[in-house]
């Protein structure tokens, strides 16, 4: 059985990303999503690893990578740090902080203090 592999390399032939994927797409400001038996991962658009792969989708929107991993959701920076684990089942960005969802209960995370209130239910914010 023949399997072809995908990677990129520059115009003198130097390996930017290995020939090691099944499938390479651009997105949202040339950063590169690269996928390997089934899993997903997330390239700079220099060919540093940002997001290893391991995760069933990446979302680049808004410079924010947004993680999928068994019908939870996290969050990353564009430097490839966790802003926000993928323990969530849903994300809303409100600029400053974000709402989170964790079954029935709706919380609070702070990215810059790392704080989660999560054991709180309001009707609004």
């Amino acid at each position: 059985m023949l399997y072809i592999r995908c990677g990129v390399s520059d115009e003198y032939g130097n390996i930017i990303i290995p020939y090691i994927y099944d499938k390479i797409k651009i997105s949202f400001n040339n950063y590169i999503r690269v996928w390997k038996e089934g899993k997903v991962g997330l390239y700079n658009p220099s060919g540093k690893l940002l997001i290893k792969v391991s995760y069933d989708g990446i979302y680049v929107f808004d410079k924010k990578i947004y993680v999928k991993k068994q019908d939870k959701i996290g969050l990353y920076n564009m430097k490839g740090e966790m802003l926000i684990p993928c323990i969530f089942d849903k994300i809303i960005d409100k600029d400053t902080y974000f709402i989170v969802y964790l079954k029935d209960k709706k919380g609070i995370y702070d990215i810059k203090n790392n704080i989660i209130i999560i054991n709180c239910n309001f009707d609004s914010y």
